[in-house]
């Protein structure tokens, strides 16, 4: 019997079909099935970077410490020895101080040692010079002194007397310079030639006057004053200076 010709085309068409039902519903499936995994495909190759790059920062991360570790180690030795080649400075410095101050220790004993031998000779001369002095001095003193005859008669006796370097007294006495007693040495020396010669005390302003120097203002300056003529003159004990001091009318 014959299959109209439609009909045999049916049927191969149906066994192809059948055939090919299962290849298109596994084809289907696989189709399915990638369209599922496709994002967490994705995903998972997302997180994969994610790691790569994580992983790479920490070793770079891990590098840079390393080298900073190394580098402060480093930094770190190089101070220690820093420090020990100062301390070593430091001690010959320090030997080097002790040994200058040892020598200036050495000086200064030495200085004071000096000092205590001038200071026993100084106490010692200043004991024979301040013995008291018995001076026995034989005076003739004149009834009535005269005043000068002129400047120079008054220079010459200054220049022949030794009272502006030695001052000497009758009696126990401690030998000094002190401006009065040199007046009064001066005038008994003018005494004993038959000369008058009179002691005068300065005020501060009348010192101020002719020395242009200031004293205590409860101090005044003796000096000598002789006349000669019509005219008053000053002598500085202490040197032999003389000015013009007034004029008598």
């Amino acid at each position: 019997m014959k299959l109209p010709n439609n009909k045999r085309t049916t049927i191969i068409l149906g066994i192809l079909c059948l055939i090919m039902l299962p290849v298109i519903i596994i084809l289907a499936g696989h189709t399915s099935a990638n369209g599922e995994l496709d994002p967490l495909l994705a995903e998972l190759e997302h997180t994969k970077g994610l790691l790569e790059y994580e992983i790479g920062m920490t070793a770079w991360y891990e590098a840079v410490q390393l080298e900073k570790h190394k580098q402060s180690a480093s930094t770190i030795q190089g101070l220690v020895n820093k420090i020990a080649g100062l301390e070593q400075e430091k001690a010959g410095t320090y030997q080097a101080s002790l040994v200058a101050y040892n020598n200036q220790v050495a000086s200064y004993n030495a200085l004071l040692a000096e000092r205590d031998d001038l200071s026993g000779k100084l106490t010692r001369a200043l004991i024979l010079v301040r013995e008291p002095k018995i001076v026995e001095v034989v005076k003739v003193v004149q009834a009535q002194g005269k005043d000068w005859v002129s400047v120079g008669e008054l220079e010459e006796f200054l220049a022949n007397d030794d009272t502006d370097n030695v001052t000497v007294f009758v009696g126990s006495v401690v030998l000094n310079s002190a401006c009065e007693e040199k007046a009064f040495q001066l005038r008994e020396r003018a005494f004993e030639i038959g000369k008058r010669l009179e002691t005068e005390d300065l005020t501060p302003p009348e010192y101020k006057k002719w020395y242009g120097e200031t004293i205590a203002s409860d101090r005044l300056h003796c000096i000598n004053k002789a006349v000669i003529g019509n005219e008053v003159w000053y002598i500085e004990p202490s040197d032999d200076r003389i000015w013009i001091g007034a004029y008598l009318d």
